[in-house]
């Protein structure tokens, strides 16, 4: 459930993708692992 403008809303179908959620969690652990400032190729 969201909030927008103080009204209670339904999260919009990109953000119930399991996909989408696979493909943000597999980006996050890459970028947690290559550290700040780190060089990718």
């Amino acid at each position: 459930m969201y909030f927008n403008n103080c009204c209670r809303c339904m999260p919009s179908p990109e953000a119930q993708s399991e996909e989408t959620a696979r493909a943000l969690w597999a980006l996050s652990e890459r970028l947690i692992q290559e550290g700040p400032g780190s060089q990718s190729g």
